[in-house]
């Protein structure tokens, strides 16, 4: 109770804070934006920090013995102090998204659809069904579309000799399940990361990484465009933000522009697109239908699941 009563009063530090809306944009997918005038200064910023180590803790189920107005009010409080961190420390929010993570997910299943540039040529879009589990590292891939030499496959960190298994895709299946290494010239031609760099959550330390990296040296430039609706994730409302221009373009591939999906409940990033030079199409990565620490069959992770 204790926690809630030094919620509220911070809340209530908020109320010099004008708030405006903008008015929702038809025809985009982007809905009503929720944004703040750009005059905070002096005690506003000091309140900043306190309610960003605020907003970080997980979200609860509100008290039944509080009105519903001022669970109401709370929970748009608590959607503001995000969205001012997103337009003021991008990299903040990453961080919070990352300690959120570890505080609340073990594991997840969703639906991947990403389609990239690989050692310059655009392979066809594949779409995946997903199984994943943090300890031990785990990943199961079902190919749904865009199915390439393997029909599925499985990695477990320490397990099957630390190495891959993948049941071949057609008439090859016949062959059964085969065992490879994870860092072939085979494994490195089939996408940009490898099946151990899979996942959300590495995903988001990599993006945070280079931001930071950039920082240092004084050339970060994000910017937070708001909460937008986002089809390819299954029309959840996600936080969009985008990087841009790199100085000088970062990667192998020469990247210069970074668009980020968060999703709004979850805070999990589930959808980057990587342009270069003069709108040159690199890569995109969706996450749909993710659904967090669910029930994994026994056999989920093991040859037999292939």
């Amino acid at each position: 109770m204790l926690r809630w009563l030094i919620f509220l009063l911070l809340c209530l530090l908020l109320q010099d804070l004008h708030w405006k809306k903008d008015e929702e944009i038809g025809g985009t997918g982007q809905v009503e934006e929720i944004r703040y005038q750009e005059h905070m200064v002096g005690p506003a910023l000091m309140r900043q920090n306190l309610l960003a180590s605020l907003a970080s803790s997980p979200i609860q189920v509100f008290p039944a013995s509080l009105p519903w107005a001022m669970v109401h009010e709370i929970a748009d409080h608590r959607n503001q102090i995000i969205e001012e961190i997103l337009k003021t420390d991008p990299p903040r929010f990453l961080q919070m998204s990352l300690d959120r993570y570890d505080r609340e997910v073990k594991g997840y299943s969703c639906i991947l659809i990403k389609k990239e540039v690989v050692q310059e040529k655009l392979r066809p879009l594949e779409k995946t069904e997903c199984y994943f589990k943090e300890k031990p590292f785990s990943v199961y891939m079902n190919f749904l579309a865009g199915v390439g030499e393997a029909q599925r496959v499985l990695y477990v960190k320490g397990e099957n000799n630390d190495k891959m298994l993948a049941r071949p895709s057609g008439w090859k299946s016949i062959v059964g399940v085969l065992a490879f290494d994870t860092d072939t010239p085979k494994a490195k031609s089939a996408g940009r990361y490898l099946i151990t760099q899979f996942g959300i959550k590495l995903g988001t330390e990599r993006t945070l990484k280079a931001m930071l990296a950039a920082r240092s040296r004084d050339a970060l430039f994000v910017k937070y465009e708001g909460i937008f609706r986002v089809p390819e994730v299954g029309d959840r409302l996600c936080y969009k933000l985008v990087r841009t221009p790199y100085t000088p373009p970062e990667d192998a591939e020469g990247v210069t522009e970074l668009t980020l999906y968060f999703d709004v409940e979850t805070w999990l990033q589930v959808g980057s697109i990587l342009k270069g030079e003069n709108d040159r199409f690199i890569a995109e990565y969706f996450f749909r239908d993710v659904k967090i620490n669910p029930t994994f069959k026994k056999n989920q992770f093991t040859k037999s699941a292939l």
